[in-house]
């Protein structure tokens, strides 16, 4: 079983790319105020034309880092790595920390949909605000999240959870920009994280499967 598990594995990204491009690096301080989870410094890697993968960095010290990858066509990685990986203009995937990837929520993305909220003014610029939240009132209530967008910026939104990003793919209705802050409420309309922009540049980097 565990043999045709990994054939399955192997078949499955031979039909896929095998390598990834990441052209933007941005990175955020991480406010977190719940279950006494640690503040931290997180850094995205994404491609300005291409939403439909990311990765994301999470700094545990100086040297060591955890790395999860997703392609939301179907593949997942995750493992722990040195946190200077960006300067090297490859890194390679270990094919044990492969995973084959499923978005088991969603069914929820005909639940959710986003709003446009009034434009507010951050670091003396007009930047758009959404909110993505339910189209209508559960039997059990949900979260909701809400995003500042500095719309001078030509890229695809980095949207890293799954459901999420399926919400935008359907509807087309979350403009393109830098997410400048992004705010996270629990079903109790209170504030579980923040992430706020620390920094923005331009990379050249390539995920590969070997």
């Amino acid at each position: 079983m565990i043999n045709l598990f990994k054939l399955q594995i192997a078949f499955f990204l031979l039909s896929h790319a095998n390598e990834y491009n990441f052209n933007r690096k941005i990175v955020y301080d991480s406010l977190r105020f719940e279950n006494n989870q640690k503040n931290g410094v997180i850094t995205y890697l994404m491609n300005d034309k291409i939403n439909s993968y990311n990765a994301y960095l999470w700094k545990l010290t100086d040297e060591e880092s955890t790395l999860t990858f997703v392609d939301q066509k179907g593949i997942s990685y995750s493992t722990k790595t040195d946190t200077g990986i960006f300067n090297n203009p490859v890194y390679y995937f270990k094919g044990e920390n492969l995973h084959i990837y499923a978005n088991p929520y969603k069914y929820q993305v005909r639940n959710y949909d986003f709003t446009a909220l009034n434009d507010t003014i951050l670091n003396n610029k007009i930047c758009k605000r959404f909110i993505l939240k339910s189209k209508k009132e559960l039997k059990k209530k949900s979260g909701s999240e809400v995003y500042i967008i500095d719309t001078s910026f030509n890229l695809k939104p980095l949207l890293t959870h799954s459901t999420v990003y399926e919400v935008w793919k359907k509807r087309k209705n979350l403009p393109n920009g830098l997410i400048i802050e992004k705010y996270y409420y629990n079903s109790e309309n209170k504030i579980t994280c923040i992430e706020k922009l620390r920094s923005y540049e331009t990379i050249d980097l390539v995920f590969k499967i070997p």
